[in-house]
């Protein structure tokens, strides 16, 4: 039991709050422990202070081999937004997620949609699209495509299995991906930076939701910084670390405040 605790920690926080949400959410329903009534989006029921219901839509995958197909896909997509672009920071990345779920809220209520899970498992396949856009993915290991399109292929199951108002409920998730993506990502690039006060995380959440440490990285400093030089690679992010050998001068009781990759020997003394 505690190996199955430990490998679940090592999911970051917010993946992890997100497929726990799925399994409580949904589970109970399918073994008719729950009437699925009272997980739904109803917006006169949430007035009536149900509002857990504003997270439980969101999280009720269905059933049968859909659920086990996109229980991974939000997994390995939530997974590697968070470790890999988001880099552990759980408030922002909590942020961008919330946001985006409250825009697709605002997309389905003309539609009177329930249920978001759908939507939402597109909007954050969107995010990571947008992230490995030189990645190829592939669709039940069938056909091979680049990862920007990969969304759209989706909303084309959707329409081909369960109809244009699936399909379109589905590409609400896309359109509220994108319109976070441009304001989060796209329009700061083009203003040197400059972001809208729209899109930056609150402070109340930072303090509430700290950025993740990760056990496998680097050590920190007294400051509580990595120590060692940063890298970016394709695969994530190394730190080398710092070199802390002193180089003497030219006798073996005297030092400098240079630095140097290999050892160098001093002088020397003959024994004997």
């Amino acid at each position: 039991m505690s190996e199955i605790i430990t490998e679940l920690k090592k999911i970051p926080p917010v993946t992890r709050f997100m497929l726990g949400s799925v399994a409580v959410v949904t589970l109970p329903i399918l073994l008719q422990l729950t009437p699925g009534y009272w997980v739904g989006m109803h917006w006169p029921s949430v007035l009536k202070l149900q509002v857990w219901r504003l997270w439980s839509s969101f999280f009720y995958g269905g059933g049968g081999l859909p659920l086990i197909f996109d229980f991974a896909m939000l997994y390995r997509n939530s997974n590697d937004l968070e470790l890999n672009h988001y880099r552990r920071r759980t408030a922002d990345y909590a942020f961008s997620l919330i946001s985006t779920a409250g825009l697709i809220l605002a997309l389905n209520y003309p539609f009177r949609t329930a249920i978001f899970f759908r939507p939402f498992l597109l909007a954050v396949t969107y995010l990571w699209a947008q992230r490995n856009t030189g990645l190829n993915v592939s669709l039940f290991g069938l056909i091979s495509m680049p990862a920007l399109a990969y969304p759209f292929a989706l909303i084309g199951l959707e329409l081909i299995m369960h109809g244009p108002r699936a399909a379109l409920i589905a590409t609400t998730g896309v359109i509220a991906a994108h319109v976070w993506n441009f304001l989060d990502v796209v329009y700061p690039a083009s203003q040197g930076g400059r972001r809208l006060p729209l899109v930056r995380t609150p402070e109340w959440l930072k303090r509430w939701l700290p950025d993740g440490g990760d056990p496998t990285g680097p050590s920190r400093g007294a400051a509580g910084q990595p120590q060692g030089r940063r890298v970016d690679t394709s695969f994530g992010t190394v730190y080398r670390p710092n070199s802390t050998i002193r180089t003497g001068s030219s006798g073996a009781g005297s030092s400098s405040s240079g630095t140097t990759t290999a050892h160098q020997w001093g002088s020397g003394r003959r024994l004997g």
